[in-house]
């Protein structure tokens, strides 16, 4: 797998930090895939954290998550094909429906987490993700 600019900190500051585990994960999903995986945001350093938003303790932080969407594949299919990768179906997955272009935050905690994000919000568990992805069906 080649490291993109996509995956250097969104902020322009130059840092870079995608832990081995993560690295293998989206090399797998990448194999399955035949269009284009768009990377929004892999490592943030914790002042760019801070300006988004992002959790306190959030993934990114530490090299283990990414946000991206497949060029040409629905939420509900960015789902179906990330959950393919067991890593990634073990860890943490949260579709994002009111990103500019629909997408998913996948990443490699050592515990299964799923989520939703839509209309500013975040719900948790199956019944949020389901939601977020009916939400760009619309």
């Amino acid at each position: 797998m080649v490291i993109s600019d996509g995956m250097m900190c969104p902020c322009g500051c130059g840092m870079l930090l995608v832990r081995e585990e993560l690295i293998v994960a989206l090399s797998e999903l990448q194999d399955l895939v035949p269009s284009e995986i768009v990377y929004h945001s892999t490592f943030r350093c914790t002042p760019h954290n801070v300006h988004v938003g992002g959790h306190h303790a959030s993934y990114h932080l530490h090299g283990l998550a990414a946000d991206l969407h497949i060029t040409g594949v629905d939420l509900a299919g960015m789902y179906q094909i990330v959950s393919e990768v067991a890593a990634f179906r073990d860890g943490g997955i949260g579709c994002y429906a009111d990103w500019t272009v629909p997408g998913v935050h996948v990443d490699v905690r050592d515990w299964h987490a799923r989520w939703g994000h839509y209309d500013g919000e975040y719900a948790m568990g199956l019944v949020g993700l389901t939601t977020a992805i009916a939400r760009t069906e619309r």
